[in-house]
């Protein structure tokens, strides 16, 4: 966070990336456990992962509401659940499609997917702050 506030970097756009981050370590971590131990156990690991990560983000003060609000929520929480969100319903497209057809569209397809909705929602989040608040 440091370095991304420093290189000037909006601290929502670091929070769609920081969200990518620990989605892609959420559901890893997720896929790694041989058993199923909860109902639910993959969407319980994600926010789990989300919600201690937001919180140790606010016990730490490392999310400052004087570098702006959207929606009147601080910038890095925004980017943080927007992009968690984004990623989880790009991971599950991408296993219906996986499903349906019996095989992924083309090679490190799960990667290319969850990079370009990251990508778009950055530039998508750019512009919103940019050109419309």
């Amino acid at each position: 966070m440091v370095l991304s506030r420093w290189l000037g970097i909006d601290d929502s756009i670091s929070g769609v990336w920081i969200a990518a981050l620990l989605g892609a370590i959420s559901l890893w971590f997720s896929s790694s456990l041989k058993k199923k131990y909860l109902p639910w156990q993959e969407i319980v690991i994600y926010t789990g992962v989300f919600g201690t990560t937001l919180w140790s983000f606010y016990a730490f003060k490392l999310i400052d509401e004087h570098a702006g609000l959207i929606m009147g929520v601080p910038k890095l929480t925004f980017g943080i659940v927007a992009g968690g969100i984004t990623f989880y319903l790009v991971e599950v497209g991408n296993a219906f499609l996986k499903k349906k057809r019996g095989k992924v569209l083309f090679a490190y397809q799960p990667i290319v997917f969850s990079l370009a909705a990251m990508l778009f929602l950055s530039a998508a989040i750019y512009i919103f702050i940019n050109y419309f608040i």
